[in-house]
């Protein structure tokens, strides 16, 4: 069988699986996604690994790969400071792209919110839990991630639950 006709039965399938990440980095597409298990497909092909898999097995490998490609394409996301010239001259980003600034302070009052839910007298624990699922990671990844079960991160999730329940509480009367 070509990988023609191969691609074209996994096609579909493919672009399911890709869909189903929702919490992508900000520079990704589900479409990204599929590439990489696009790609993923053909290495498999091409070195021969194919021969007598179930379709199941495949997107499973398939899934598998895209899900390691995410891990690593959190771990490449890089900040810039809108104070800095980037180009040489003496303007700040911030001036060379006008409207820019107001993008930018909606997201640092996000991340002003999420510094102060940190501090809501979490344990190291809870804390770790918090900055994976703020990642996008799900609760069985971030049970893998921390070597402790599912179970234990939904446990942990209430907590951390609980704890800002009554930290808002406070704050509002």
């Amino acid at each position: 069988m070509d990988f023609l006709q191969i691609y074209e039965s996994f096609s579909k399938d493919l672009e399911k699986i890709g869909k189903k990440h929702r919490n992508l980095p900000p520079h990704l597409d589900h479409q990204d996604v599929v590439s990489e298990m696009t790609a993923h497909l053909w290495k498999s092909w091409k070195q021969g690994e194919l021969e007598h898999k179930t379709k199941s097995y495949i997107l499973q490998s398939c899934q598998f790969r895209a899900l390691n490609y995410l891990r690593g394409q959190r771990a490449k996301i890089s900040s810039v400071c809108l104070d800095i010239s980037r180009d040489g001259e003496e303007r700040s980003l911030e001036e060379a792209i006008p409207g820019l600034s107001s993008y930018f302070t909606d997201d640092v009052e996000d991340k002003l919110t999420v510094e102060a839910v940190k501090d809501c007298d979490l344990t190291v624990g809870e804390r770790r839990v918090l900055e994976l699922c703020l990642q996008g990671y799900k609760v069985r990844e971030i049970g893998r991630e921390l070597s402790i079960s599912h179970v234990r991160v939904i446990k942990i999730r209430k907590n951390i639950r609980s704890k800002l329940e009554a930290r808002a509480s406070d704050i509002l009367h």
